[in-house]
């Protein structure tokens, strides 16, 4: 088998980067399925300043220790779980139809990357086989290169 390896020009996402990026384009999903909403009540919660302010808290911060890191991971992937509980909600009342493909497609890997997260965050690793690093190219892989400024590219 023939393995090729090419950049990609992903920036090397922090795990609490990806579980923000993961929150927002899920609160553009309750948004889109409440606004094609059969039935009009009210908005659901998604504590979307909340949680903002929470991981520029977390990322603004030079020095990082490990209970931090895993406090932010764990506050930013309730905040995704939450959202994802909502849209599963939604789904069953209104279904699915109303999503764009790439949102639908979004959907199924933020799925995956908050299900490897939480493995991570209980087996206290930070590194998981088939990780996932980017949410809008999910088949891209880092590998390890050897080099002495990043050992991975």
């Amino acid at each position: 088998m023939d393995a090729t390896c090419i950049p990609a020009d992903i920036r090397y996402p922090h795990d609490v980067t990806l579980l923000d990026e993961a929150r927002r384009k899920t609160e553009m999903v309750i948004d889109t399925m409440f606004k094609n909403s059969k039935h009009m009540g009210s908005k659901p919660r998604t504590y979307r300043k909340k949680a903002r302010k929470e991981f520029l808290r977390f990322i603004k911060n030079k020095k990082r220790n490990t209970r931090d890191f895993r406090k932010a991971l764990k506050q930013q992937l309730q905040y995704v779980s939450r959202n994802l509980r909502t849209i599963e909600k939604q789904a069953q009342d209104n279904g699915l139809g109303m999503l764009s493909r790439k949102q639908y497609h979004d959907l199924l890997v933020i799925s995956e990357v908050v299900r490897q997260q939480k493995e991570m965050l209980e087996n206290n690793t930070r590194s998981s086989p088939g990780k996932l690093m980017s949410i809008w190219k999910p088949h891209v892989r880092s590998i390890a290169r050897g080099k002495a400024k990043a050992i991975y590219e």
